[in-house]
């Protein structure tokens, strides 16, 4: 399976922790996972709420791929299996609820010792017989449902998005993912549970990422995981306020994959009042194939808390009829402006609309502060 490491950060540090750092052949070696329990979502005081995730400690998890696991992952997914696989819900993404859960006051930004993190993305470099150019995004303020993207996808920035394709006890699954900028121009971001099942430390296998995805059609080629990684909280505990995914591809011809689909940038600790573009590859319900792309406009809808899990609450709740293959897809700020954009969340998981078990009314995705930034910053070190 590979080396796999991981280490502990604090997010009232800013930077990646050298309290702890390990590296163990074939596991993982906990070293102490310090997290705030015992107090309650739903009845915490706003200035609890900061010092809870001001004081957010979390640790991360990574597993590593030989170069022969990553060609027969790129050979695994014929044409016919790439159009088969199903869009991967975990049994808790999606619930039917007679209303969609209310939602917690406005717990803003943390205080304000917690840095803002910002950078922009990049657009993808010229080649030579490639339609590269940057498409002229118009700002959306009023769709809210989820509506086929009409434009060219290896326009950037929609070249930047495509379909994660894994399998999971011999069964064919789909999400979404996006490529986000990086320092090695290689990490695609996307959920966790795209990429290891919640609270199990399973990972996926024959994991690969198609950017500009259409209908069997791979414009910008196919990219393996080279190394996957994402949040002890999520691997081991099935904590889905950290559902998070970071996966390092591999280069193809010598060019990691920002240089060809370009990359969009990322907002880190910041308030969660936004408008977002949310884009991803639905696959769920009688609307969506799978098979295209879909994006909505998405302006904030209030945070929820999921239990007590420790850890900030998901990040916003949306007005998005989105369905599973969904997750893992990029909300984006300013898409319009790419690449001075910024990716501020993922699709975790979404809420039934009541009566229509193949619609959901609402889209979560967990909060994008520091624990997400040195997520990042792990996946960067490979």
């Amino acid at each position: 399976m590979g080396t796999q490491k991981s280490y502990l950060t604090t997010k009232n540090s800013n930077f990646l922790s050298s309290l702890r750092f390990i590296v163990k052949q074939g596991g993982i070696l906990f070293a102490g996972l310090f997290l705030l329990f015992g107090i309650s979502a739903c009845d915490i005081t706003e200035e609890q709420a900061e010092e809870k995730e001001g004081q957010e400690e979390v640790e991360f998890v990574n597993q590593e791929i030989s170069t022969e696991e990553a060609a027969e992952a790129r050979d695994f997914w014929t044409t016919e299996r790439l159009q088969q696989a199903e869009p991967y819900q975990p049994e808790w993404e999606s619930h039917e609820e007679e209303d969609p859960p209310g939602t917690q006051p406005n717990y803003d930004v943390p205080g304000e010792s917690v840095e803002l993190l910002q950078r922009e993305g990049n657009p993808p470099e010229v080649m030579k017989g490639s339609d590269t150019g940057t498409k002229r995004v118009n700002k959306d303020t009023q769709v809210r449902d989820a509506s086929q993207v009409s434009e060219n996808y290896t326009q950037y920035p929609y070249r930047s998005v495509g379909k994660v394709f894994f399998t999971k006890d011999d069964n064919w699954f789909s999400c979404s993912a996006s490529v986000i900028a990086s320092e090695n121009r290689s990490v695609v971001w996307t959920a966790g549970h795209c990429v290891s099942e919640q609270g199990e430390e399973d990972w996926h296998d024959n994991w690969i990422f198609i950017p500009a995805y259409e209908s069997g059609d791979e414009p910008l080629g196919r990219w393996s995981a080279r190394v996957k990684t994402t949040i002890v909280a999520w691997h081991s505990g099935g904590n889905r306020n950290y559902d998070l995914g970071a996966v390092v591809v591999e280069k193809r011809d010598e060019r990691p994959i920002a240089s060809v689909t370009g990359s969009l940038g990322w907002w880190f600790n910041a308030s969660r009042n936004k408008d977002w573009r949310v884009l991803g590859y639905p696959g769920s319900g009688n609307l969506f194939s799978g098979q295209k792309m879909w994006e909505c406009f998405a302006p904030y809808d209030g945070a929820d808390g999921v239990g007590s899990n420790p850890g900030p609450r998901t990040s916003a709740i949306v007005d998005c009829d989105m369905t599973g293959g969904a997750s893992g897809g990029p909300w984006v700020v300013a898409f319009e402006n790419c690449p001075s954009c910024y990716i501020n969340g993922e699709t975790s998981w979404g809420w039934w609309r009541r009566g229509h078990s193949n619609l959901s009314t609402q889209l979560a995705s967990p909060y994008h502060g520091s624990a997400a930034h040195n997520l990042l910053q792990f996946a960067e070190g490979f």
